[in-house]
């Protein structure tokens, strides 16, 4: 499968949630559940730190839908001191293998309003 590419935004200090729908090319979807892992790494560039990561054992990710082709990012915390344009990709981990299925960039929007308690 070729790996995706979207570009996507959030705010600082924000939970960041999203899914994505996997089919194959004749558009019949693709089972997630065959993974034994699926990762996603934040960083400013290649090699950089990471901000942000989220993995499926640590229910950071779930497979969702009648088929189990529905990737749902759950939940992943942005930091509170970082803005501007990182990036990312997800893994998909079978049998220690890898492959990257979806990669792209994630502009991180400045927090307006600060949470006062």
């Amino acid at each position: 499968m070729a790996c995706d590419i979207i570009n996507l935004q959030t705010v600082q200090g924000d939970n960041w949630a999203w899914t994505a729908t996997f089919v194959d090319d004749a558009d019949d979807p693709i089972d997630l559940t065959i993974y034994d892992d699926i990762q996603m790494e934040i960083r400013k560039k290649p090699g950089a730190e990471v901000i942000a990561d989220a993995f499926l054992t640590n229910n950071g990710f779930s497979v969702i839908g009648a088929n189990n082709n529905i990737l749902s990012l759950d939940e992943c915390y942005i930091p509170t001191d970082i803005q501007g344009v990182y990036q990312f990709d997800v893994q998909f981990i079978l049998a220690g293998n890898a492959e990257t299925l979806l990669r792209g960039t994630l502009n991180i929007l400045p927090e307006i309003t600060q949470l006062t308690l």
